[in-house]
């Protein structure tokens, strides 16, 4: 057992997953950083009466909003062969839009192997 100092943790890379779309194409996927996981859930967020986050009095005033969390996650985990993010989660309605249900479903499967979001969300949701 080994204990993490703070370079170590500052200076961790994410895992890159290799994706096979179909027989001839592929794409990289990784893990999320802390960030990126927040970007994604505050993007779930909406607010009663149009509010903002400064608004909120009690977790009433906040609704989960789901549509379009696949091309989402996707777009937080869709990178290049270093890690590098392709796009942002003010792509995610485009690329919703662009991409094949069934090419999305293998993106997430691998993503979430990666990251384990939509299996939590799941389990949330079941538990709610």
């Amino acid at each position: 057992m080994k204990f993490v100092t703070r370079e170590a943790l500052l200076s961790r890379e994410a895992k890159v997953s290799k994706v096979m779309l179909n027989e001839e194409e592929f794409v990289f996927v990784r893990e999320m950083s802390g960030v990126d996981r927040s970007i994604l859930e505050s993007s779930m967020m909406k607010f009663k009466h149009g509010g903002d986050l400064s608004s909120i009095t009690s977790e009433e005033d906040i609704i989960m909003d789901p549509f379009n969390l696949k091309a989402k996650y996707a777009c937080m985990c869709l990178c290049d062969e270093q890690g590098n993010l392709l796009f942002s989660i003010d792509d995610a309605e485009q690329f919703g839009k662009a991409i094949t249900a069934h090419e999305l479903d293998i993106i997430i499967e691998e993503a979430d192997k990666l990251n384990f979001f939509m299996k939590k969300a799941k389990e949330e949701t079941v538990k709610n």
